[in-house]
């Protein structure tokens, strides 16, 4: 498969853009678009999308938790499960009709 000759082999890996450069454990896309493969091209669409739906919901942990409105200054270790936290947190009011970061603010209805 692809991915594999690409050195993707791993279970979990991050995804990001091509500014990363290759490594096992980076999915970035194919670059040199005007050579790729309709296979190749399909995997960079793909791609997007998934990091535009990561990108989405960090910027929605961003709007709830103050805590992401600046750098956070701790280590990996720490800042792992302070996101982790975030992150239980966010499916804990979610699971309990708390679905909007802004909980008082009023979104006027248009027809």
């Amino acid at each position: 498969m692809e991915l594999e000759k690409r050195g993707i082999c791993c279970k979990y890996f991050f995804v990001a853009d091509s500014a990363y450069g290759d490594n096992i454990a980076v999915c970035t896309p194919f670059t040199q678009s005007a050579k790729l493969t309709q296979q190749q091209q399909d995997f960079n669409f793909f791609l997007s999308q998934v990091r535009i739906e990561v990108e989405c919901a960090f910027g929605i942990l961003v709007q709830r938790f103050g805590i992401f409105w600046r750098g956070l200054r701790a280590s990996l270790g720490s800042a792992t499960r302070i996101i982790g936290a975030c992150m239980k947190l966010h499916n804990y009011c979610i699971d309990h009709g708390d679905d909007s970061p802004y909980p008082d603010l009023e979104v006027p209805e248009y027809e």
